[in-house]
């Protein structure tokens, strides 16, 4: 959403709102803090070749506005509503449009149901550089190729690589309409929200998480040796979040033998 707080007088735009990809429709909703859209006068959005869109108030707080970005760049599209067949200006949202993305590669391409998988999405070009990221938003979703059913999966730039970004991939264990063998197509969303298709595809498998087993001979809830053992079993299941399942097993005999 962009939101206009006050009287309008001042755009704070979200990725969702400014960043929009080309030629495609899009929900705006454009917000304000305070009671400032009339239910009884017609609002809409002016292009800047002065074609206009008509747009749905919510509420006095809340609009939406279909949109369709025709070119790359920045524009400014005004916001009105009309009273007794004259505009009214609101304010002016400027609004950026950035190229569909193309995604060359993306592994792996099977993918468990638990979830949990390093996914790594490529780009066939650079989405920004260090000075100017341009997205923060970014989210991958799998859809299920028969019943629609979908997952999403955030992602981030690997490091100051603008042609990959990973993340982890999502779990379908909740979901009954997913099983293995089944076919996932990947979308893209820079923004989090304008999704659109890569031409990539997964395929789920039942891959069973690995059980780790660790023995204390003490608790965690120590501070000192044990709670240490702790941690390091913590960011184990970080770094392999998904993939592997820990279990514990606390004031087992330091000298042998031992027993669980």
């Amino acid at each position: 959403a962009v939101f206009l707080p006050g009287a309008l007088s001042t755009i704070f735009g979200t990725p969702l709102g400014t960043h929009l990809p080309v030629n495609e429709l899009t929900e705006v909703q454009v917000s304000s803090d305070i009671p400032t859209f009339d239910l009884t006068k017609p609002c809409g959005l002016e292009a800047p070749d002065s074609t206009t869109s008509a747009c749905i108030i919510s509420s006095e707080k809340l609009v939406s506005c279909p949109l369709t970005l025709t070119s790359v760049g920045d524009d400014i599209y005004k916001l009105y509503e009309t009273d007794a067949g004259t505009k009214h200006y609101l304010d002016a949202l400027v609004m950026r449009a950035y190229p569909v993305p193309v995604v060359s590669a993306m592994t792996p391409t099977s993918l468990p149901l638990s979830g949990g998988t390093k996914l790594e999405i490529t780009f066939t070009s650079a989405l920004g550089s260090p000075d100017f990221p341009r997205f923060s938003n970014l989210k991958a979703r799998f859809v299920h190729r028969t019943t629609g059913v979908y997952k999403d999966a955030s992602v981030s730039f690997e490091e100051d690589a603008f042609l990959k970004v990973v993340g982890r991939s999502p779990s379908f264990l909740d979901s009954s309409a997913v099983s293995a063998g089944d076919v996932v197509d990947l979308q893209v969303a820079l923004n989090g929200r304008s999704f659109v298709a890569t031409g990539l595809s997964s395929t789920m498998i039942d891959k069973p998480k690995v059980q780790v087993g660790f023995m204390y001979v003490g608790s965690p809830d120590d501070f000192g040796w044990t709670f240490q053992h702790n941690v390091a079993r913590l960011e184990l299941e970080k770094k392999f979040f998904g993939q592997i399942q820990t279990i514990t097993q606390n004031y087992v005999a330091e000298w042998g033998p031992n027993e669980c």
